[in-house]
């Protein structure tokens, strides 16, 4: 039996690629066992757990990027996931080590490393960040989703979609599996001038939704299991969402018209500013409204992030990491 563990959390941006590939794992190996390192308090468990993947969990270590005294506490949390992460690989033993990015996968495979289990790390985002460059010395195979000599197309749940319904336009608004207060501060502001133009589908993020409800026009969710999600982007006009690169991924495999809203001063202003004028990055009523009113311009805008950011169901990272399998 083939043992392959899966390292990513925190946030669903390094996880959905990863689920993507690990259903393309279990149809072309077919006594593939699969384990993931997560968090413990990120959204990933719940969707690990629905694929049948064993799931462990490890503290989070992420490296201060500015004075604190998180500073001082910082190597004893790396040597505790460290610890953690050693004790899980030793009891599950894999054969190869996956991740995406995420400070969740940097103790695990540097652990890995030491041991002798091979790793991989895919490179979502146009600029490598800090986790990926920390393990990449680690790692015998590195890929990227922007163009390099290592690009492949980066696995997606969602292949292939739709530009909405020409009759019944839809505002989707996303802010990330852990919630984005700035997106959803601007969809309580702009909500009732944007009902009377289209319905708005609005997921707030876990713990997020507050005392908002739906209503006429206006529906409201925490959060969307994966058949939800694909319902709700193929019927989609225009979406609005964070930048990362999990969203924009799919969004692109769905030939969406995005508004792209990136974290400020984060990785993220790199993606918006990479995918040039297949997103739009201003956020207002007035954008809306333009882009309702043109929906050619949206159609082209999908497209063009559809040619940029190639996407599969995970063959073709597939083939690079087990090509002498």
């Amino acid at each position: 039996m083939k043992k392959i563990l899966f390292a990513g959390g925190g946030t669903l941006g390094p996880v959905t690629p990863l689920i993507a590939l690990s259903r393309i794992i279990r149809r072309r190996i077919f006594d593939a066992e699969l384990f993931w390192i997560g968090t413990s308090t990120g959204p990933e468990r719940m969707l690990v757990e629905n694929e049948g993947i064993h799931f462990f969990s490890i503290p989070t270590a992420k490296v201060p990027r500015f004075f604190s005294f998180s500073l001082f506490f910082f190597p004893i949390q790396f040597l505790f996931a460290g610890w953690r992460a050693w004790k899980i690989l030793r009891e599950v033993q894999p054969e190869i080590i996956i991740g995406a990015g995420g400070f969740t996968q940097v103790p695990v495979m540097l652990i890995a490393w030491c041991m002798h289990i091979p790793c991989s790390i895919h490179q979502l985002d146009i600029e490598m960040g800090l986790s990926n460059k920390i393990i990449e010395p680690v790692c015998e195979t590195v890929t990227t989703s922007f163009p390099s000599d290592n690009q492949v197309a980066t696995p997606c749940r969602f292949v292939g979609g739709g530009s909405g319904s020409e009759f019944k336009k839809t505002i989707l608004v996303l802010g990330g599996g852990t919630g984005a207060a700035q997106i959803n501060s601007f969809v309580d502001t702009v909500r009732d001038e944007i009902i009377s133009l289209a319905d708005i589908v609005h997921i707030t993020g876990k713990g997020k939704m507050g005392e908002r409800a739906s209503g006429a026009g206006y529906e409201v969710r925490e959060f969307l299991y994966e058949q939800d999600m694909y319902e709700a982007l193929k019927n989609a006009t225009i979406v609005i969402s964070r930048a990362g690169m999990g969203a924009l991924t799919e969004l692109a495999s769905m030939s969406k018209c995005v508004i792209a809203i990136p974290i400020p001063h984060s990785h993220q202003e790199k993606n918006v500013q990479a995918l040039g004028d297949a997103i739009e990055t201003t956020y207002s009523i007035e954008k809306i409204k333009f882009l309702l009113q043109h929906p050619d311009l949206c159609r082209e805008m999908g497209e063009k992030l559809h040619r940029i950011l190639p996407t599969d169901t995970g063959t073709a990272l597939f083939d690079k990491i087990f090509k002498n399998t």
